[in-house]
C-alpha cells in the first residue's frame, strides 16, 4: 500500500472512532438525557434504559480509547510537527498537547461517570447528579478538542 492509502486509512479510523466516542457523549446529552427526563424522575424505566445505554456505550468508548491512541501515534509519527505527547516548541505542538490535555481529563471522567452507572442498587439520586455533571463537562472538553483539532488541521 502506498503513503497515501496508508495515511488514508489511519485518518478514517482515527476519525470514525473520534465520533463514536465523542458523539456517544453528544447524543447522550443533546436526545438521551432529554428523552430519559420525559419518563419521570426516579422511574424503573428511566434507570434501566441509562444503565443498558451506558454499559453498551462504554465497550466501544474503552475500544475507541485503544484506537485513538494507536492512530494517534501513527498521525503524529507521520505528521511530523510534534515530538511527543506534551510538546510545547511550536503552535501546533503546543494546541495538540491542549488536546491531549483535554482528552485524558475526559478519559478519567468517562471512567468516573461509568462507575457512577454500574452501581448494583438502584442509582441514587447523588450518583445520577453528578453522572449529568460530568456529562456536561465531557461535551465542554469535547468541543475544545473538536476546535484545536480543527486550528490544528488549519495550519498547513
Amino acid at each position: 500500500m502506498n503513503r497515501l492509502m496508508v495515511g488514508s486509512l489511519v485518518r478514517t479510523l482515527h476519525n470514525v472512532f473520534t465520533v463514536i466516542w465523542l458523539g456517544g457523549i453528544f447524543t447522550s446529552a443533546i436526545s438521551l438525557i432529554p428523552t430519559l427526563k420525559t419518563l419521570g424522575k426516579g422511574s424503573e424505566l428511566q434507570e434501566k434504559l441509562l444503565k443498558e445505554f451506558a454499559k453498551k456505550q462504554r465497550r466501544w468508548v474503552y475500544i475507541s480509547f485503544v484506537v485513538l491512541a494507536i492512530t494517534g501515534i501513527m498521525l503524529s509519527k507521520r505528521d511530523g510537527r510534534s515530538s511527543g505527547l506534551f510538546d510545547f516548541s511550536n503552535k501546533y505542538a503546543v494546541l495538540l498537547s491542549v488536546k491531549h490535555i483535554f482528552v485524558f481529563l475526559m478519559m478519567v471522567l468517562s471512567v468516573v461517570r461509568a462507575k457512577l452507572l454500574i452501581q448494583k442498587e438502584r442509582l441514587k439520586k447523588i450518583h445520577m447528579k453528578a453522572s449529568f455533571v460530568i456529562l456536561f463537562v465531557n461535551v465542554l472538553l469535547a468541543l475544545g478538542i473538536l476546535f484545536i483539532s480543527s486550528m490544528n488541521a488549519s495550519m498547513i
